[in-house]
């Protein structure tokens, strides 16, 4: 589904952001792409949709290669779930932030409305959709976020710090949600315990480049591996 092949990235200002970074992920399967904060996740992230581009390198979705030309149909196929919420959430009520997809793709009134009735259904959330984002709590917002990306119905969810600004039980019912949506997934995160139980693949990420790559459980409890790329290693119980 996805290959990131030898990718550079610099800023504009030449800072370099990643450098010949490569992974694949099958359909279907969710990778956790965790490291210190600067590793590069973030920057990974934007490159997937295309908000840069690599300078080296190729990435493919589903077997386009992302570049100038393929944009349109790349972000039709890849959803992207920001770190805030509120930079997800600008409509006056939530029904119209998970219609506001559909609608701009040119999708009939019923059509738009059946997709965010099966989305608030499938999220749990149907009774918010009358609500405005600036009255919900961030669990609530993390939801409501994520179900903006499903009524796109992309074949592939990339997904920026999910757990933030989550209570524990709000991060219990999103580690659920993950486990139920059935597209490819990448998730970038510092919280490896939501990592160990959400995905079966793991990259870490270190100064830019893959320090590692294999199972949650075979690289998070490398107390090594773990110190060497700067994260603390996960403690067996």
């Amino acid at each position: 589904m996805i290959t990131v092949e030898n990718v550079t990235v610099s800023y504009p200002d030449k800072t370099l952001a990643l450098r010949q970074v490569s992974f694949t992920v099958k359909e279907g399967q969710s990778l956790a792409l965790v490291g210190p904060n600067g590793a590069g996740k973030s920057t990974l992230l934007l490159a997937l949709v295309g908000v840069l581009l690599p300078q080296q390198g190729t990435i493919t979705i589903d077997g386009l290669k992302v570049a100038k030309e393929s944009l349109p149909e790349i972000r039709r196929r890849v959803g992207m779930v920001f770190q805030n919420p509120d930079d997800q959430l600008f409509m006056p009520m939530i029904y119209d932030d998970l219609a506001f997809g559909p609608r701009n793709m040119g999708f009939s009134e019923e059509k738009v409305r059946a997709l965010v009735e099966d989305t608030l259904e499938r999220l749990q959330i149907s009774h918010l959709k009358k609500r405005s984002s600036l009255k919900l709590s961030g669990g609530e917002k993390r939801m409501a976020a994520i179900g903006t990306v499903l009524t796109m119905n992309p074949s592939v969810i990339v997904l920026d710090e999910p757990s933030s600004f989550l209570d524990p039980k709000a991060r219990r019912n999103l580690i659920g949600l993950l486990g139920r949506i059935k597209q490819t997934k990448i998730i970038a995160t510092h919280d490896l315990d939501l990592a160990l139980e959400a995905c079966d693949q793991a990259v870490i990420l270190n100064k830019g480049m893959v320090a590692a790559s294999g199972s949650p459980q075979e690289l998070f409890f490398d107390e090594g591996l773990m110190e060497a790329c700067q994260l603390e290693a996960l403690k067996r119980r």
